[in-house]
């Protein structure tokens, strides 16, 4: 899996509930196994997509949903 270092406020994955320190598991059912699965799950999507996401959070597996958006939507908010 791969940990999630830390999590900006507004992003994706703060609205998905996405925290520092869980460790994602899976992307739409894909078994992740280090940040190079995590990318090449994500580069398969879209802008607007809706993704499942499952972590393991405090040894509890958690599930959760995030929509996608570009990074150029991201830098534009900063």
């Amino acid at each position: 899996g791969v940990l999630v270092d830390g999590v900006e406020t507004g992003t994706p994955a703060d609205m998905a509930g996405l925290k520092r320190q869980d460790l994602i598991r899976k992307i739409e059912g894909v078994k992740i196994n280090d940040a190079k699965d995590l990318l090449e799950a994500l580069a398969k999507r879209q802008a607007g997509d809706r993704v499942k996401i499952e972590v393991v959070r405090d040894e509890m597996p958690v599930e959760m949903e995030a929509t996608l958006v570009t990074r150029e939507s991201l830098q534009s908010k900063k």
